[in-house]
């Protein structure tokens, strides 16, 4: 009888482990990029801006301009996990209404961009975006890379790889092994677990950044605003950190605090 005990046990506890491990990021890849990045079609009705076409690895990217006439700067935005052209027109127009020319894209898999989403295409699109600005003729002290949630680490990564005049980093994670840990304390896997890139916001900034802006609401309840402190202190110097009081995870965009953070970091770059 307690040999059968005890087989059970130890066959409840393989079962165990194999679930666990077969949950895991590298595993369940599929899995944790559907719920990482659900593709929400846009609805084509998005306000102002120029159509531009970005050729990134051999598919073309769907994207639009916001050009400022008075403004040399532009803004590369990187969106959240559910971001299309009809959302990033939002805070398209409050950076353009903030004095700069902003661009904004689908990657792969994000709205009505072809392929499939992943971390891994992701970070490529958003380099390709980098880099047409380059062959548009700007300069990389022309540009500002901005990233929004999901799409902050996206920023911190492109930010490590290439020159920019500033970058901001707006309701960020510190990585995503860690946010994952914070939500499904159950899943809480090493970062050697998680596919590469593994898009943790920390390790980019440690590799060194230009002026940055961390802005937090401290009511978020997705990210928690430790996040942000973390961020911080992985930055060091040449770091703002901005935390808005009352605000979430949306909406941030159309405050007058977020606006008086934004226009303040853009005109000391």
């Amino acid at each position: 009888m307690f040999k059968n005990i005890k087989n059970g046990t130890v066959a409840a506890l393989a079962a165990g482990v194999l679930l666990w491990l077969g949950l895991s990021p590298r595993v369940a890849t599929r899995l944790y990029e559907v719920v990482l990045m659900p593709r929400v079609r846009t609805e084509r009705s998005f306000s102002g801006g120029n159509p531009v076409r970005i050729m990134s690895n051999g598919v073309e990217l769907e994207g639009m301009m916001y050009i400022h006439p008075d403004a040399r700067k532009i803004v590369l935005y990187c969106g959240g996990r559910s971001s299309n052209l009809t959302k990033l027109s939002i805070p398209a127009l409050a950076l353009h209404k903030a004095g700069v020319s902003v661009v904004v894209v689908e990657p792969r898999g994000f709205g009505n961009a072809v392929g499939r989403a992943s971390t891994k295409t992701l970070v490529e699109d958003y380099l390709c975006v980098y880099d047409s600005l380059l062959s548009l003729g700007y300069a990389p002290d022309d540009i500002v890379i901005y990233g929004e949630s999901l799409g902050a680490a996206v920023a911190a990564y492109v930010s490590a790889r290439r020159s920019a005049s500033g970058l901001i980093l707006q309701s960020a994670f510190s990585s995503l092994a860690r946010e994952i840990k914070d939500l499904f304390p159950i899943l809480r896997y090493p970062a050697a677990m998680y596919p590469q890139p593994r898009l943790a916001a920390d390790e980019s900034l440690k590799q060194g950044h230009p002026p940055l802006l961390i802005i937090h609401g401290d009511e978020d309840k997705v990210i928690n605003v430790k996040h942000a402190h973390r961020l911080a202190a992985a930055a060091g110097c040449n770091t703002t950190l901005a935390i808005l009081p009352g605000a979430g995870h949306f909406l941030v965009h159309g405050r007058e605090d977020w606006f008086e953070a934004v226009t303040a970091f853009l005109s000391s770059l």
